[in-house]
């Protein structure tokens, strides 16, 4: 019975037709890219690029490339959050290319969610699914294929444009970064109340990860890309508790670790540098990518100072 339930849930989301959230629509077509480019074997390609949507938006391989000479591919993907995801395409990169060094842009909030989360979120939407059916069949199908009981953070592509100022698209270039184009409503901002609650596993697992490419002679630097103030405003202790907790795992694993959300290293103030408030725009990710090369071309001769 459950089973039927479940086979009929997955049926409309096949069916539902695909775009209908600007971030959900992203994450589709970045990961198709990424495991093009990946399962061919990242040729030639010295920097790459981890994380979820931050490392996707923030980093230009291209201007990377203009400051340090090193061609670099973004394999960011938004929506994956959890650390296990990033070790798993860590490994395939590694399985397959030779990069020079990976650029680890973490979250403030990822290391909360448990390498077990997208299991437990299936788990989670099975017994929505069976919880619907209380509403008699006709009626569960009919919301299931609306989508309406599960809002996911971005829903439809109308309520997205509300966390813009002004929205003029975005663009995912051939060498995987995402460029958006517009400029945040800095009235809405995500997690503002999530606490900082790190998941014992997760952090085992980004032990794991980092001991996983420096064993493979791959250095590895790990950065916290910028959000707009409001952002950081709302989120204030959250981010402070992760910092702190940050620099000390990054000493204690002989990392470097750049933290952009300080005003001291980037503008976060600034609305025409980001798209939305956890995101940058194009000017933004330009500005990013050139601060980021230059404090990482230190880190490349063993210099870099945290």
């Amino acid at each position: 019975f459950v089973l039927t339930v479940v086979a009929i849930d997955r049926a409309l989301t096949l069916l539902k037709p695909p775009g209908d959230s600007i971030f959900a629509r992203i994450t589709t077509q970045k990961q198709a890219q990424v495991d093009q480019r990946v399962g061919a074997g990242l040729s030639g390609i010295d920097v790459v690029a981890i994380g979820s949507s931050r490392a996707q938006f923030s980093v230009s391989p291209k201007v990377f490339e203009d400051v340090t000479g090193m061609r670099g591919y973004n394999a960011g993907i938004g929506g994956f959050v959890e650390t296990n995801r990033h070790f798993d395409l860590l490994k395939r990169i590694l399985k397959r290319s030779d990069p020079k060094l990976i650029v680890y842009v973490v979250d403030d909030f990822a290391l909360n969610a448990g390498p077990r989360a997208s299991r437990d979120g299936e788990l989670l939407h099975m017994f929505q699914s069976v919880r619907l059916l209380r509403k008699g069949l006709p009626n569960a199908i009919l919301s299931m294929a609306r989508d309406d009981w599960r809002i996911p953070a971005y829903k439809k592509v109308e309520l997205n444009k509300k966390w813009f100022d002004q929205y003029d698209g975005y663009e995912i270039h051939s060498d995987g970064w995402v460029e958006g184009r517009g400029t945040p409503n800095t009235q809405r901002v995500r997690r503002k109340g999530e606490a900082f609650s790190p998941d014992p596993d997760a952090v085992t697992l980004f032990r794991q990860l980092v001991a996983f490419s420096k064993n493979r002679s791959v250095p590895i630097v790990l950065v916290l890309a910028p959000t707009h103030r409001a952002y950081l405003e709302k989120g204030e202790t959250r981010v402070r508790q992760y910092v702190a907790f940050m620099n000390a795992l990054a000493t204690e694993l002989d990392v470097p670790f750049f933290n952009f959300t300080d005003p001291a290293r980037f503008p976060v103030a600034d609305d025409l540098l980001f798209f939305d408030t956890s995101h940058l725009n194009t000017r933004g990710a330009e500005l990013f990518s050139r601060s980021l090369a230059d404090a990482v071309l230190p880190a490349l001769k063993g210099q870099a100072s945290r």
